[in-house]
């Protein structure tokens, strides 16, 4: 290279005239020049760079940069042009340690440490351990605990049933879904409808009893049909809420389509269409056919309790739910009251226990008779163990349910009435 001297003596003072400096090696003890700001990007022999430059090479690859070689998105890639290769070829990088440029602050080999190790390895150790093991632990407890609970709980519900119940032929597998069952949905249940904490175990044993409903459907009741066909609606769900199992239906006269006896009733449809058929005409009685009280005894107890146990064909206990304004002539009453206690003394019944029958009179209406009635079978303690008959009307807790527009909450009234009944028996 030629470089333009001034002769000896020649002066240079004027501004005119460009100064060059010499090029001088880096032994020299001239002064380092300050940091020029760099306008095309960071030198290419920088780590940093050489990286930067992979990357757009890979995004390149994928159709994200541009045909100049800059980024859409990152103005700093942009600065930096690369040589032209094969687009097939995959980059070649020199990772020999470089050498620092002269005049410069910058340390590559230091700033390339900071990006690749501290950085990556921070984000990728740190983050993703945290998060992964925080959450999933949390969920992995709890979800250990409510198995913990519900293995418990089964536990509890197989024992009462197995020490209360031991006298009926109860299938295994029935016992098993009951007592799964019961311990999955049983904080549901009790929610949904509103039956009182403390209950669980005495619902367990509900559960097992096949439910038989009398319905008194004299002329005086045709006024509360439509009470006692939701009534009946309701005692389906009762029935079928931890194990599914149909209710049995016994009209106290013979309906339209020939029929007094509807068995097996597991949907609520079902009632709402044999009370299409449902009569309140009350022939039985202008013809002195049989009362509530023969009906229970001649149907119920002997047939459907007495006589199965007898045979060894009794596979439940029995609840009978007798829907009936109570208003009974004299005759009737004591034919009910000489039913139930046929039922709570028969031999056939003792390795049964207590458990193998529980009555409940429910009473519809307002009927004055009827509530002095209830009111005497109440005091009775020849039965009264075996029988429990309801504070209230249900008419009237339907009503009051209806009004807060909660009907689920008279499923819960009734399901409390009938675990009284259970208390008073010794079985809860």
């Amino acid at each position: 290279m030629v470089h333009n001297r001034a002769p000896d003596g020649m002066d240079i003072s004027g501004d005119a005239v460009a100064v060059i400096p010499i090029e001088k090696s880096s032994q020299d003890d001239a002064p380092v020049r300050g940091t020029p700001e760099l306008t095309s990007g960071p030198s290419d022999t920088s780590l940093g760079d050489i990286s930067q430059g992979q990357d757009l090479i890979t995004e390149e690859a994928n159709g994200n940069v541009e045909s100049g070689g800059h980024s859409e998105d990152r103005d700093d890639a942009a600065k930096v042009s690369y040589p032209p290769g094969k687009p097939d070829s995959t980059p070649t990088t020199d990772f020999s340690e470089p050498k620092s440029v002269p005049g410069s602050n910058i340390n590559p080999v230091f700033n390339s440490t900071i990006t690749e190790n501290s950085g990556n390895t921070t984000n990728t150790n740190y983050g993703n351990t945290v998060n992964k093991n925080c959450g999933n632990t949390t969920t992995n407890n709890r979800t250990s605990h409510n198995i913990r609970v519900q293995r418990m709980m089964a536990r509890e519900y197989h024992t009462v049933i197995t020490n209360n119940y031991s006298g009926f032929s109860l299938d295994k597998e029935t016992i098993k879904t009951l007592v799964q069952t019961a311990a999955a949905e049983m904080p549901n249940i009790t929610q949904r409808y509103h039956v009182p904490a403390g209950n669980e175990k005495a619902m367990v044993e509900l559960a097992l009893f096949d439910m038989v409903i009398v319905c008194d459907n004299s002329n005086s009741m045709w006024i509360y049909s439509d009470a006692m066909k939701k009534t009946l609606r309701h005692l389906v769900t009762v029935s079928s809420l931890l194990l599914p199992k149909g209710i049995t239906i016994r009209f106290l006269n013979t309906n339209n389509d020939g029929k007094d006896l509807y068995e097996n009733i597991t949907e609520g449809y079902e009632v709402d269409k044999i009370f299409q058929d449902a009569t309140f005409l009350g022939i039985k009685r202008l013809w002195n056919g049989p009362e509530l009280g023969d009906i229970v005894n001649q149907d119920i107890i002997h047939p459907m309790i007495i006589r199965k146990a007898r045979a060894g064909e009794l596979k439940r206990p029995v609840i009978t739910i007798m829907l009936t304004d109570a208003d009974i002539p004299p005759q009737g009453r004591e034919t009910l009251k000489s039913g139930i206690r046929s039922c709570k003394n028969a031999p056939d019944l003792e390795k049964y226990g207590d458990k193998a029958a529980l009555f409940v009179l429910s009473r519809v209406g307002n009927n004055k008779r009827g509530k002095e009635f209830v009111s005497q079978l109440e005091k009775d303690t020849s039965i009264n163990d075996m029988l429990h008959c309801s504070p209230d009307s249900l008419d009237k807790w339907l009503a009051d349910c209806q009004k807060i527009g909660n009907e689920n909450k008279y499923t819960g009234k009734l399901i409390e009435l009938f675990l009284t009944a259970l208390d008073r028996n010794g079985a809860a």
